[in-house]
């Protein structure tokens, strides 16, 4: 009787792509397009060296489930700010500030606000 042996399969089903990864060094206050309807994830990297910028998350309609991690680069503080009247966290929160260099924060919506995940 000899053993069984593992056999690899190509897993089928889901959709999902791997993150969009965006370094934006302009040093300038900045915008998050709108993900694609298809776009699960994206990762914005702040490289803003000794300039505070604020960083505006994309607006929450139509992207229930969307994930965006920031992280900041530079030795000057980077503000994250929401779109439109969705807040952050807490119901009241419309910033949240990154103070440490190399610091980072992932948040996703449900579509009406976004939450620090």
């Amino acid at each position: 009787n000899s053993p069984a042996q593992l056999a690899w399969t190509t897993i089928s089903g889901g959709s999902g792509s791997r993150p969009t990864v965006t370094t934006d060094s302009s040093g300038a206050n900045a915008t998050i397009n709108n993900p694609a309807a298809s776009d699960l994830e994206d990762i914005y990297l702040v490289d803003n060296g000794a300039n505070a910028v604020t960083i505006t998350l994309p607006t929450v309609a139509s992207n229930s489930g969307y994930k965006v991690q920031v992280k900041r680069l530079g030795t000057a503080n980077v503000t994250i700010s929401r779109a439109g009247t969705a807040t952050i966290d807490d119901g009241s929160s419309t910033t949240t500030v990154l103070t440490v260099q190399y610091s980072s924060l992932t948040l996703c919506t449900d579509g009406i606000d976004w939450y620090i995940i």
